[in-house]
């Protein structure tokens, strides 16, 4: 079973980009989770770009087809400027293209102006909580990290409150990793209609909130809420906390509702 780290780390470069292969025990039904083909979109431009960049700032990612087989990862460099940085990922596999994601980094500057965002809700600490088991029918990608309930499901209906972490130490502290991390939740409209039903992320779209990801012992608050659910799609607001409560990502999905 390949840890994330060595997933990563065994990104192939080839003449036309770099080259994954996919493992079962990544999948989620027929595909890599959402997560997983961002954070490998991810490596792919840090390895491009050598670590001559700014921070990354925002990503935007559309999960168009099941990425399966090995995959053809190819990175177009986009627009450079004085302190933002664009670059496109495309991500191939044997039935087509599977993801296109957009990364903008961006250097830090100057502003008078500051909004604090959303504090984190006052929880348990993890350390105070019990891993959650696998459930039957679970994706398989969750066997990979640790997950503890930090609110009751009858507490926040239409939102799902976990702390996360990566069981692969290497991961606790990367940004390719909080990425990875930051997708693992199950949908929250599971938990506002109190059953399972299948459904299927289209696009995310990511925005940092700190230039670096830290926090202690591997473990982050991740949120999603159903704001909307109509005509079979589902807008989800997302959120993403360190173990001391400072807000690292600001998110959105767009997910298909087949019920």
């Amino acid at each position: 079973m390949p840890s994330f780290s060595s997933l990563l780390s065994g990104l192939e470069k080839t003449e036309s980009g770099y080259r994954a292969t996919v493992f079962e025990d990544w999948l989620q039904g027929r595909t890599l989770y959402g997560g997983l083909s961002t954070a490998l979109s991810y490596e792919a431009v840090r390895q491009s770009l050598d670590g001559a960049t700014p921070p990354l700032r925002s990503a935007q990612i559309a999960f168009i087809g099941p990425a399966s087989g090995d995959l053809a990862i190819k990175v177009t460099p986009l627009r450079q400027g004085r302190s933002v940085h664009f670059l496109s990922v495309d991500v191939v596999g044997e039935k087509g293209l599977a993801t296109r994601a957009t990364f903008c980094f961006g250097a830090a500057r100057g502003s008078s102006l500051t909004l604090d965002p959303p504090a984190m809700p006052d929880v348990p600490a993890p350390e105070n909580l019990l891993d959650i088991p696998p459930l039957p029918g679970a994706p398989n990608f969750i066997k990979h990290f640790d997950m503890r309930l930090a609110i009751p499901p009858g507490k926040e209906k239409a939102a799902v409150l976990f702390w996360v972490r990566h069981r692969d130490i290497k991961a606790h502290q990367s940004v390719e990793g909080l990425l990875a991390l930051a997708d693992s939740l199950p949908p929250a409209i599971i938990i506002a209609k109190g059953k399972m039903v299948p459904v299927s992320t289209m696009t995310w779209q990511v925005n940092m909130l700190q230039p670096r990801p830290e926090t202690r012992d591997g473990w982050w608050l991740v949120q999603s809420t159903a704001e909307a659910i109509e005509a079979g799609y589902s807008s989800q607001p997302m959120m993403v906390w360190s173990r001391d409560g400072t807000a690292m990502i600001s998110a959105t999905q767009s997910i298909a509702v087949f019920d």
